[in-house]
């Protein structure tokens, strides 16, 4: 085995083994990611009227929510802890 082939395996074995390493590093974005405290509310509930409502993350923070009649609304966080819904405006703007 020449000395050569040994060093080429053993530079690519190594690379090989440091790139899922590489991978996991956070990058720039990492506080560009949506609040927690709102994106774990995201999906679509069922209702206790057997009605259906869609919750996802406002562009803003908090949630914004939309029926399948179009009714939309925001939901924001209080100092409770507690969620807080208004409805949108007449033109479809969230308050």
């Amino acid at each position: 085995m020449s000395r050569t082939w040994f060093l080429n395996a053993l530079t690519f074995a190594l690379s090989v083994a440091a790139f899922p390493a590489m991978a996991q590093v956070p990058g720039e974005d990492v506080n560009a990611r949506p609040d927690p405290t709102a994106t774990c509310h995201v999906g679509v509930y069922r209702l206790g009227d057997g009605s259906w409502v869609d919750v996802a993350p406002a562009v803003n923070k908090g949630l914004r929510w939309r029926r399948p009649d179009g009714t939309m609304g925001r939901m924001t966080l209080n100092a409770e802890g507690l969620w807080f819904s208004t409805l949108a405006t007449s033109n479809g703007h969230l308050r």
